[in-house]
């Protein structure tokens, strides 16, 4: 006597990742996968609490089955009717006379990516003649069988699920979700009660745009907080759009039933106006946005109350750069974001970058792309290699699914993307799979999604050569440097009368400043400008620079009004003679800076007896900012940056 049973494979219900909350969807609809290889449309009737299915594509040879499930929904929770399929060629069905088609009870449990669950077998008893035919089939009991099914699609969370994902504070939740769904629905405008406190982050940002004006300039800011929910949904954004793309590419077959979910993702991603990269795949154009998705969320600027967008008319750089530094911003991605301004605090002049979280390897993303006709593969510094092997024939992807992802051979254009990103050299090669042009390229962009580097090649590709191996080299450090640059202490000739050595573009020279209050000197290689940070009580200042570096045109302003000054040459030195008055916090002297001069010259003594500079270039700039005493100047600190690098084993 032989036994047989209808028993699938079973999974394990999926483990939620360390400190994360299981993050249920609003509802079943949606495309999935049977672990049996049908995909079926989920129909939820929310209001009804029930569910059923359109069949997509059936699996059974006995088929098309008009169902696969249906029954009632209670949270995250379903039970009902299973339409269970045996192929007709079935010994059960052929010898035994058992309906091909059959249902069956379940529940089962749903998360956004499965539903997993049991269902309930049969058991039959047969003997077996001597031609291999069962007979005497007679039942014998129920089995509980489990199954899994996958969702194919990616359906966009709202602001509940993202809140739950995102705000571990439970009794901050609510707000949270509020302010995002106000954001939404266009307040982009937002501050945190830290940010509305005195000293907080709107009170700088407004001093910030009032000052603008007296240089000239008009400043809008047009957001500030971001709630992390908000953040969560271009987060979100981001996942869908890999996970449909790793999806058709796995599963080409799946392709035309996600059409409803491509087109929900571009219509959000143009809403948003967010830059992204597109892949081709499956006849589609898939948006994979560029945006700050890795968690915590609250590592994001905007969420962490420590940025503004401002939109600043005239947008221009080097004044920009300096008169935002001396409020405290920066803008560490002036040529990508340029409405992007991180404040850095109040004395923001001992901080060596703009960003201090660092924009090094462990807070990266690089992607290298292909527009073919080539297969590519990239392989680190480590030997890792993910891409298209093609001594083998096989797809590789050393550092796995989280760590890399890449589009497949034949796709156009092909992309591996790196997310576990070492510092080092990555080599791209690859095989040519038809005759003609092609170019490369290697694009890295931080963990706030904003793009820091591009570099590409070009070739000529023949069916089954290899290409010429394109390399690129990812850096230790993208941050940018801080706009100002700290001088050092390098005499004190007399009471209040101080040399610093200060850099310049092209290279070094000594400074000497006669005021009382002077504590720090510091140098901008963009912009023409020299500035004193006053203590409040004004006073006379004297301020001696090569004659190679200053302009013929100088203006001195004090907080943005001009102010009356005398300027004389002693030899090859230019001295500027001004009162600061009281209360300022600023005194500009702007054109301090060469206008294709022939460098610093390589000797003489400044008036007062101070050493002779050190050699220099005539792009010098300068910034001087006065606070205590010189003796101070010892205890200035120095913001270090936090750097993550994930090295791969």
């Amino acid at each position: 006597m032989v036994a047989f049973a209808f028993l699938p494979l079973g999974v394990l219900w999926p483990a939620a990742p360390a400190g994360a909350a299981t993050l249920p969807t609003q509802s079943l609809a949606g495309v999935w996968k049977t672990d049996e290889g049908d995909f079926l449309d989920l129909i939820d009737d929310s209001g009804a609490g029930t569910f059923d299915t359109q069949v997509l594509k059936d699996a059974c040879d006995a088929g098309p089955r008009g169902w696969v499930l249906r029954g009632t929904v209670n949270g995250t929770s379903i039970e009902g009717t299973m339409l269970r399929c045996d192929p007709l060629d079935s010994k059960l069905v052929v010898d035994c006379g058992l309906e091909h088609l059959w249902e069956t009870p379940f529940t089962a449990n749903f998360t956004d990516l499965e539903i997993v669950g049991d269902r309930r077998g049969e058991y039959y008893n047969f003997d077996t003649d001597s031609n291999g035919n069962y007979t005497n089939c007679t039942f014998d009991h129920y089995t509980e069988n489990s199954f899994t099914y996958s969702r194919m699609d990616c359906p966009l969370k709202n602001f509940e699920e993202l809140g739950e994902r995102y705000v571990a504070d439970e009794s901050k939740r609510a707000d949270e979700v509020a302010k995002a769904t106000e954001m939404e629905g266009g307040a982009t405008l937002q501050w945190t009660d830290e940010n509305l406190a005195p000293g907080g982050l709107k009170e700088k940002a407004e001093i910030f745009k009032a000052g603008l004006l007296t240089w000239g300039y008009t400043g809008r800011i047009n957001s500030a907080y971001r709630a992390a929910p908000y953040q969560g949904h271009f987060a979100n954004l981001r996942h869908c759009g890999l996970e449909l793309v790793n999806n058709i590419q796995s599963q080409p077959d799946l392709a035309p039933f996600l059409a409803t979910s491509v087109d929900r993702l571009k219509a959000e991603v143009a809403k948003h106006a967010i830059k992204s990269e597109l892949y081709s795949v499956g006849g589609y154009q898939i948006p994979v946005p560029f945006v700050c998705w890795r968690e915590p969320i609250t590592i994001c600027p905007h969420v962490d109350a420590r940025a503004v967008d401002m939109t600043i008319v005239p947008d221009d750089n080097q004044t920009l750069d300096w008169i935002g530094a001396m409020y405290g911003f920066c803008r560490p991605y002036r040529d990508k974001d340029r409405p992007h301004w991180d404040y850095v605090g109040d004395n923001a002049f001992g901080v060596d970058k703009c960003k201090f979280l660092g924009m090094g390897p462990g807070d990266a993303t690089i992607t290298f792309k292909a527009n073919s006709p080539v297969n590519i593969k990239v392989e680190d510094s480590y030997g890792n290699v993910v891409g298209y092997d093609n001594a083998t024939g096989m797809v590789v992807n050393d550092l796995g699914s989280t760590g890399a992802f890449y589009s497949g051979p034949g796709t156009e254009p092909q992309i591996v993307q790196i997310f576990t990103v070492n510092e080092g050299n990555y080599t791209l090669t690859g095989v040519g799979t038809g005759a003609g042009s092609y170019t490369l390229s290697a694009s890295v962009s931080d963990l706030f999604g904003v793009e820091l580097d591009e570099v590409a090649s070009a070739g000529t590709a023949a069916a089954g050569a290899p290409i010429t191996p394109f390399q690129y080299r990812m850096r230790d450090d993208y941050s940018p440097a801080f706009p100002l640059k700290l001088g050092r202490f390098t005499a004190a000739q007399a009471a209040n009368s101080i040399t610093w050595e200060v850099d310049s573009a092209a290279g070094t020279y000594n400074a000497t400043v006669d005021a009382a209050g002077i504590s720090m000197v510091l140098s901008a290689p963009e912009g023409s400008v020299l500035v004193l940070k006053q203590d409040g009580a004004g006073g006379p200042a004297r301020v001696t620079v090569p004659a190679a570096v200053a302009s013929s045109n100088i203006t001195v302003r004090a907080d943005g009004v001009p102010l009356n000054f005398t300027r004389a040459a002693e030899g090859s030195w230019v001295v500027l003679t001004f009162d600061r008055p009281a209360g300022a916090t600023f005194v500009t002297v702007e054109g301090v800076a060469g206008q294709g001069g022939g460098g610093v010259p390589p000797g003489g003594v400044p008036p007062g007896g101070t050493p002779p500079p050190a050699p220099g270039g005539a792009n010098a700039t300068l910034l001087l900012v006065g606070a205590a005493a010189a003796a101070a100047l010892g205890a200035i600190a120095f913001v270090a940056l936090r750097k993550r690098k994930g090295k791969a084993p």
